[in-house]
């Protein structure tokens, strides 16, 4: 929410079952067990990430110092 904040940009949130559905949609995104426990989806940021930039995306998930992250392009 900060980053939005500082980007000035929208934070959108999806809930675990629009989450679900893409990746059953993607052949793509990978899962992890381990989220999948956690949240009931297994997949947070690259599905959001596929969602959002409607199947743009350009880095694939990344985890650094135990933040996940992926990029997609959004053009309005």
């Amino acid at each position: 929410m900060e980053l939005a904040k500082d980007l000035n940009c929208e934070f959108i949130t999806l809930d675990q079952n629009v989450l679900n559905d893409i990746v059953l949609e993607s052949n793509s995104i990978k899962t992890s067990e381990f989220v999948q426990k956690t949240v009931g989806t297994g997949s947070v940021s690259e599905a959001s990430a596929y969602y959002i930039s409607k199947g743009q995306i350009i880095l694939p998930k990344q985890v650094i110092n135990g933040i996940t992250y992926a990029l997609g392009i959004i053009n309005y």
